[in-house]
């Protein structure tokens, strides 16, 4: 028995005194990274966020501006056209600024629209094509590696070449688009708004929206004139070589023609009224007046209208209150809304201004807010911005409220407007 037990005690004694043996895949785990023992592998740790800062570069015998956003996950680059608007249409070119928009990304001298719709299929990339009174953009987002792709900036500063097929199509669109708008009254008060405050023979008066077919001719010389280089500001989020973008951006748009005419003309706001009757229960109502001419005194003026119980709205040139209600109703509509802008001075000037730098630095996404604060300052500083809405002072908003007041006022009515008052009637109650 006592030679038994010394025997195993002799075993167990041995068998934890040996050598534990290792396999050579434990050895490398205890010795070497995941990225080392799996080379090719990505990492799942993400890299550190860095500080957001934007890059202003000018090409002076382009005359355009050039911007970049060095942190953003997913890049937007947007080609701003300050004379891309219907603003800048000139006679018998009627609806050309409405009809471009749908021109963009089309057959151009180096590639087909079929083309072009594969090439930016293989590299993931959505297009982006809007116009309006003042401006026109166009430009795509897509991942980062592929912001520079020098296919895509040539297809944005590559002239169109107005195949018939894309001229129809464009037409098409543009018209089915116009229709849409026409049933939709805050579209259509929208557009009349400007037509009552400027005028509709003026350049922000007339409408936006087509209503008749343009020429190829109008066409052609609009985006000649339009769709160049020269005032136009290139902006791109998600890109960390500053430097490299620009190059590619002097490459593709040094092929072609300059053009570009700078900023849209300019309009004297001298007010009025329009009405649309329609058969439905609801007046819709807007009224707007002139906008400081600092749009940051303008935007924050805006939410004070918003804060004083209406809805604000605003544009570069345009302030107001818009409302609606039964068409019975539209009396009560009327007051609300003049008492809103009488009020507007005396709001919280605190949440109006903080509503308006929030809109600011992120309403519309990083990329509009850089291309928009280069193509008016030539800068983006995202200190900076917030610094000029905390500049606001409420002796500010109030001179500014008294100032729009005073001055013209532009009336739009949609709907069951049988008992919205006139506009004389209305001024009579605004500046009382």
């Amino acid at each position: 028995m006592a030679s038994t037990a010394a025997a195993h005690v002799a075993r167990r004694t041995a068998s934890l005194s040996a050598p534990t043996r290792t396999s050579a895949r434990s050895f490398s785990s205890a010795l070497l990274g995941s990225a080392e023992e799996f080379p090719g592998v990505p990492s799942l740790r993400p890299a550190p966020a860095r500080a957001s800062a934007v890059s202003v570069a000018t090409i002076p015998e382009l005359g355009l501006t050039v911007a970049t956003e060095s942190s953003a996950r997913a890049s937007t680059v947007l080609l701003h056209l300050p004379a891309g608007g219907s603003a800048s249409e000139a006679s018998g070119e009627a609806g050309c600024s409405h009809v471009s928009k749908f021109l963009s990304f089309k057959s151009n001298a180096r590639k087909s629209s079929l083309g072009t719709l594969r090439m930016m299929e293989d590299l993931g990339i959505t297009p982006i094509a809007r116009a309006g009174r003042t401006s026109a953009i166009i430009g795509y987002s897509a991942t980062p590696d592929v912001a520079a792709d020098p296919d895509m900036l040539d297809t944005l500063a590559s002239p169109c070449t107005f195949e018939a097929w894309d001229v129809r199509d464009a037409v098409k669109t543009a018209m089915i688009e116009r229709e849409q708008a026409y049933s939709d009254p805050h579209l259509i008060l929208s557009d009349k708004i400007h037509t009552a405050a400027f005028g509709e023979a003026s350049s922000l008066g007339r409408s936006f929206y087509v209503d008749a077919v343009p020429s190829t001719e109008s066409l052609a010389a609009f985006r000649a004139r339009a769709y160049g280089s020269s005032g136009a500001v290139l902006s791109a989020t998600g890109v960390a070589d500053h430097e490299a973008f620009v190059a590619a951006a002097e490459a593709a748009f040094g092929a072609v023609p300059a053009g570009g005419t700078g900023a849209s003309p300019a309009a004297t706001m001298v007010g009025g009224e329009q009405r649309v009757p329609a058969a439905t229960a609801y007046a819709h109502l807007a009224m707007a007046l002139q906008a400081p001419s600092d749009p940051v005194v303008a935007a924050v003026l805006q939410k004070c209208i918003g804060l004083s119980g209406a809805s604000g709205f605003g544009s570069s040139e345009l302030i107001g209150a818009y409302g609606y209600a039964n068409g019975e109703d539209a009396a009560s509509l009327v007051a609300s809304l003049v008492t809103a802008l009488q009020a507007a001075a005396g709001a919280p000037i605190e949440a109006a201004k903080a509503a308006a730098k929030g809109d600011a630095l992120l309403d519309g996404g990083l990329a509009d807010s850089v291309v928009a604060g280069v193509a008016v300052d030539g800068a983006y500083d995202f200190a900076a911005v917030a610094a000029s809405y905390d500049a606001v002072t409420v002796e500010t908003i109030k001179t500014a409220a008294e100032e729009a007041l005073a001055g013209p006022l532009a009336v739009a009515a949609v709907g069951d407007v049988s008992s919205v008052a006139h506009h004389y009637d209305i001024a009579k109650a605004l500046s009382s």
